[in-house]
């Protein structure tokens, strides 16, 4: 008698499995097949549209995870009812861990997912925008920028990066005062220049610049008109007064390289 007949009966590994080759080959193949739609579409989609909403990268990942999981679920049970595989423990044991992953991701990001839904409250309802004066635990400032999970704002002391929950709670609008820093730069074309061309370079400029209170708008008036250039005056509103020279410089520069594509020569 062999030694394996001593121990009892073997069965061979591979007639064991044969049964069931089928059934793992279409679990392995549906998940593959849901990870490349998840990695190639869905994943790349979040990222679109995160880039679109300004959403930090953090809660990007957040419904990249949170997708993946809905995803790899919904593709497990499908294959295993393809299968006519008993689902009801599968279904249980499926549901158990999926509910751990859900309450361990919810408790380490409830304070991220908090700032997400009051930044999209704000962004949808709008209470207050860039450029008001607004007042949170203390601290009264401008809005500089509205973010996913933060809202920028600018005071005497510097900027302070307030998690966008707290303004649901005691943000306060204030009126602004009239003691913002008021820049005036001039800036002179060629009297064949095309004036409202260069009017509206400047004030688009100015509106994309981050340093600038708006409201109010930036505003180009005409000062001078001569036979060889004309000189025109942007008025605009800095946030934070210490910046006032370096923000009037990146105007100019950047005023200057719009002309440059523009063909709008300066005198």
């Amino acid at each position: 008698m062999s030694s394996a007949s001593s121990l009892g009966e073997v069965p061979d590994l591979p007639l064991v499995l044969q049964p069931y080759v089928i059934d793992i080959v279409v679990i392995a193949a549906v998940l593959i097949v849901s990870y490349l739609i998840y990695r190639f579409v869905l994943s790349k989609a979040i990222d679109e549209l995160a880039r679109k909403a300004g959403m930090s990268k953090l809660m990007a990942t957040f419904w990249k995870i949170a997708i993946f999981l809905i995803v790899l679920a919904i593709a497990l049970s499908s294959a295993l009812a393809f299968l006519g595989i008993e689902m009801g423990a599968a279904f249980t044991a499926i549901g158990i861990i999926a509910g751990v992953i859900v309450v361990i991701v919810l408790v380490g990001l409830r304070d991220v997912i908090a700032n997400a839904l009051a930044g999209y409250s704000i962004l949808m309802y709008k209470p207050f925008k860039r450029g008001d004066i607004i007042s949170v635990n203390g601290i009264t400032g401008v809005v500089r920028e509205i973010a996913s999970l933060y809202t920028e704002v600018v005071s005497e002391n510097g900027v302070h990066y307030i998690p966008n929950s707290l303004f649901l709670k005691s943000a306060t609008s204030i009126k602004r005062p009239e003691d913002l820093t008021r820049i005036n730069l001039v800036v002179k074309v060629r009297s064949t220049s095309n004036l409202e061309l260069a009017e509206r370079l400047i004030v688009s400029t100015a509106s994309s610049c981050k340093d600038l209170a708006i409201p109010p708008s930036p505003s180009v008036y005409i000062k001078e008109v001569t036979g060889e250039y004309v000189s025109l005056e942007l008025v605009a509103y800095v946030i934070n007064p210490n910046k006032a020279e370096f923000v009037s410089s990146e105007l100019l520069k950047n005023i200057k390289r719009a002309f440059d594509r523009a063909g709008i020569k300066l005198f």
